[in-house]
């Protein structure tokens, strides 16, 4: 059996918490992450997250990690494997337009 680790339920928590937000319902706009953690200091250089944005794996050992700044944004960096965003082409993702 394989061994489960902290990592690993961090990030299926990550995976399935995102996909349960909502989204706006209309066409999606599809982002790889490609951005690998490796400068702590500098989240603010990791992908960006939304709310109603969905993670979706794109191998089996993809794991990734959700960082959250002073301004409760969430940046999100590959530590293994591949994945990407989808986010909602009607959502606004909180911006004024």
């Amino acid at each position: 059996m394989k061994r489960f680790t902290i990592k690993t339920a961090l990030a299926l928590t990550a995976v399935l918490g995102l996909n349960n937000c909502g989204s706006g319902g209309g066409g999606s706009t599809s982002i790889a992450i490609d951005t690998y953690c490796t400068d702590k200091s500098d989240i603010a250089s990791y992908t960006h997250l939304h709310s109603g944005d969905i993670i979706t794996k794109g191998s089996e050992d993809t794991v990734v990690k959700i960082y959250h700044n002073q301004n409760k944004e969430k940046f999100v960096c590959i530590e293994s494997g591949s994945a990407t965003i989808s986010q909602s082409e009607d959502d606004d993702h909180g911006l004024v337009k």
